[in-house]
């Protein structure tokens, strides 16, 4: 009699059942029996049923040990905490307004527009028609000019307000602490990945006194920290938010009031256009240096604006996300040494997409002077496209022949190209992990916009029109941000490749660019960057080029550039100008 040994890979259903027949008719128990319909059968697939589903399941746990292979949310969110890194939620859009009232009851007063303050959408809403909150998250001051006083650039975070306190008769006690843990209700709070900025989205009150967020509790083992009136606020594994006290800090007492205040996020639906925040829900924001609230019927007029596009809303973090970026942190150790250290740090934060890092030797690889050692250079690109970075980096408008509008980085002003305020922002998000022998200077993008002379051949049942469509789209999403890097080399093949692949989609937004899949050929035919400073198309400089962007092997012919890598500078960010490309049907 052979031994039923299941092998590894032959454990599925129908080999189960073909096993069992097998052992049973070399058995002297059965004879002759007809299996299909009998009751024998029927005991014989159960038992095969039964040892597939418990195999899956010890499969389906062994993989879930480790985090290469782990598939199920609340096991991958463990693993990478216990790595170091702590899977984000919601995180809101941010954006400014500009806020400006008319009316005598202002008139040559100091006016104070209070934080936590909500603005909403007029005709944009969102997915189920409901307004779009934003909320004020610092207090400004301004003095009128006559009759009028302008806040300018305030700071905004998209969310909806809600508040466990006294008013409301919902307060948090002692009560609710549970492990030194207070779970809040189910809804999409915004985490805010980046607590150091000025876009505060969670408040916390104990007894009137309000404490303040930290990222951990660590620091006061080591000493760095003298604060103990102190929480985190997290998004645990099973996709819920919760406050935390620790026992080494000062904790509420048995007959503490705690109120917390939060956002109610929208994630990457809560981005908005120039222009969508145009009206106030709050009906007491305005108030004078003396502390009487300006009655808004009482003002001539009152408008509100933000003069460009919101950004940085994301949902929760995907299962391959927590895998990525806990591999990252767990390599940085919380310290950014490594160029890989700050290039890892800084893409965490919701105002960064890409950031591209390097040293002085990098710089000045010939040598350059003492006061260029142990410098970092920065250079990064914001989130969304280059027309929505008029509060981050400088950019003039260009238009192109095609009537198309680009955006080119202008380094002549502010901070090397940047906005004080967002070298300000970044800098004190990179202040607790940087080495004291380091400095940074920062470098604004320099944006190589490409276009291409494309032929393509479609199959006969697919319509060219419907195909171009969906091709330009998925050349678009191959340049997005998210999915290029600072100083890379363009693969010219790889571009061909993916738009052939079916396979290579955008999960992201669920789309598989269908109609692509009606694509024969794809042939790039000529390559052209748009040189930033005179505004001219040109071919990528020579092999061997001091300048860049530049060919990386020699030329073979005329005509075969389409295959010849293309390598980008340090501070070099690839784009493409698709209405510029011309596409041509090969028949």
């Amino acid at each position: 009699m052979s031994d039923l040994i299941p092998e590894y890979l032959s454990i599925d259903f129908d080999t189960l059942v073909n096993r069992l027949r097998t052992q049973i008719q070399e058995s002297d128990k059965f004879t002759d029996i007809n299996y299909e319909g009998s009751n024998l059968n029927v005991l014989i697939e159960l038992f095969a049923y039964i040892a597939e589903l418990n195999t899956y399941y010890v499969n389906k746990l062994a993989k879930n040990q480790f985090i290469d292979t782990a598939d199920i949310y609340e096991n991958v969110h463990r693993l990478s905490t216990l790595l170091g890194y702590t899977p984000k939620g919601y995180i809101s859009s941010t954006g400014t307004v500009d806020i400006t009232a008319t009316g005598s009851s202002i008139a040559n007063k100091k006016i104070i527009l209070e934080n936590w303050t909500q603005l909403q959408t007029g005709n944009i809403t969102d997915e189920d028609g409901n307004t779009i909150y934003y909320t004020t998250t610092e207090v400004q001051e301004a003095s009128a000019s006559g009759n009028t006083v302008t806040f300018s650039n305030v700071p905004v975070k998209q969310g909806k307000i809600i508040k466990y306190d006294e008013e409301n008769s919902n307060a948090f006690s002692y009560s609710d602490i549970k492990d030194n843990k207070i779970m809040l209700p189910l809804y999409n709070f915004d985490y805010d990945n980046s607590i150091t900025d000025n876009y505060k989205s969670v408040r916390l009150f104990v007894d009137g006194e309000e404490w303040t967020r930290i990222n951990n509790f660590y620091d006061d083992i080591s000493g760095l920290s003298n604060l103990n009136k102190v929480y985190r606020f997290e998004y645990n594994k099973y996709k819920q938010y919760y406050i935390e006290f620790s026992i080494y800090r000062d904790c509420p007492s048995s007959n503490s009031q705690i109120e917390i205040w939060l956002l109610n996020s929208l994630g990457a639906d809560g981005n908005v256009a120039a222009g969508s925040i145009n009206s106030s829900f709050d009906t007491e924001f305005l108030i004078d240096q003396f502390g009487n609230i300006i009655d808004l019927a009482d003002l001539d007029s009152l408008t509100i604006n933000n003069s460009s596009a919101t950004t940085g809303g994301k949902n929760p973090q995907s299962i391959d996300d927590i895998k990525e970026w806990a591999k990252r942190t767990t390599h940085t150790q919380y310290r950014n040494v490594t160029k890989s250290d700050y290039k890892t740090y800084l893409e965490l934060h919701n105002n960064v997409e890409k950031a591209g890092v390097w040293g002085e030797q990098e710089q000045n690889p010939n040598g350059g002077n003492i006061f260029d050692y142990n410098k970092v250079y920065i250079s990064l690109i914001p989130n969304d496209d280059p027309s929505t970075w008029s509060d981050k980096i400088y950019t003039i408008s260009h238009v192109n022949s095609n009537d198309t509008t680009i955006y080119i980085p202008v380094t002549s002003v502010g901070s090397n190209g940047y906005y004080s305020s967002y070298v300000d922002e970044i800098s004190t998000y990179l202040e607790p992990r940087k080495m004291l022998t380091a400095y940074e200077e920062y470098v604004a993008p320099d944006l190589i916009y490409f276009k291409f002379d494309v032929s393509i051949k479609i199959r006969s049942n697919y319509n060219y029109l419907k195909v171009l469509k969906d091709l330009k789209r998925k050349l678009q999403f191959y340049f997005n941000a998210s999915n290029r890097e600072f100083n890379e080399t363009i693969e010219f093949t790889d571009i061909i490749n993916k738009m052939l692949d079916r396979n290579y989609v955008d999960n992201n937004n669920d789309d598989d660019f269908e109609q692509t899949h009606g694509l024969l050929n794809f042939v790039i035919r000529d390559i052209d960057y748009l040189e930033p400073i005179d505004k001219i198309w040109y071919t990528p400089n020579n092999e061997g080029s001091s300048n860049y962007p530049r060919f990386t092997n020699v030329v073979e012919s005329n005509w075969t550039n389409e295959i010849r890598n293309i390598e980008l500078g340090l501070n070099q960010f690839p784009f493409i100008d698709i209405n510029s490309c011309t596409w041509k049907q090969i028949t």
